[in-house]
């Protein structure tokens, strides 16, 4: 049984319904096992409460950003590998209720299972105090300066406008389930290897090659 009370001590929230909290929490592979109700409506919820805040507070905060700019600035916060070590960030991790063969596959580790329950628990908390108390508590994990070192972290669109007139591509490689570093890519330029890199994710990997090629 798991300590309710620990775990809104580390999320910094205190849930009325604490059955909002523990469905957040738990994975299909755990809900299938117990027959309980899983995450994912949740998660539903939750990423459409994210995605506006995000775009609400990027819409103010840069008047002079067209749609185009400001949809890609909202993409690099806002996807699984940002939302991910948020996740990680407030301690979710640890208390993720997961199914015994997704426990075995290293599932916590997943950054797509870490992503989903911290849009899943933003669902719970819109649920359990409404727009106002989710926003806050939102606004407490992904701050100003979040906003600032993630929507210009996106080197893989640098490098592309960079390199506008010429042929980017990338060459990525997954290392396998036991490698600590999943991820290995190659980016090329018109043909020539611009830079390498290595990540937990595709997308990690990729964006690590790119800001080596900037440099170049």
């Amino acid at each position: 049984m798991q300590d309710i009370s620990k775990i809104e001590k580390t999320i910094k929230y205190t849930f009325n319904n604490k059955e909002l909290l523990l469905t957040a929490l738990s994975h299909t592979s755990y809900s299938n096992e117990n027959a309980v109700e899983s995450y994912q409506r949740l998660e539903f919820l939750g990423d459409s409460i994210l995605g506006f805040i995000v775009a609400k507070k990027l819409f103010d905060a840069y008047p002079e950003k067209d749609e185009g700019v400001l949809s890609k600035m909202r993409a690099s916060i806002v996807c699984e590998e940002s939302l991910s070590e948020f996740a990680k960030q407030i301690g979710l991790k640890a208390f993720i209720r997961l199914g015994v063969g997704e426990e075995k596959n290293n599932g916590r580790e997943k950054s797509s299972i870490l992503s989903d329950v911290f849009e899943a628990v933003l669902g719970a908390v819109f649920l359990d105090s409404g727009f106002d108390t989710a926003k806050e508590w939102l606004d407490s994990i992904i701050t100003d300066d979040c906003y600032l070192n993630f929507t210009y972290s996106d080197f893989k669109t640098m490098l592309q406008e960079k390199y506008k007139n010429k042929t980017v591509e990338y060459h990525t490689l997954d290392n396998g389930n036991n490698s600590k570093i999943q991820f290995s890519s190659k980016v090329y330029v018109d043909g020539k290897i611009y830079g390498s890199g290595e990540g937990t994710t595709k997308k990690s990997a990729e964006q690590a090659a790119a800001k080596i090629a900037l440099n170049k």
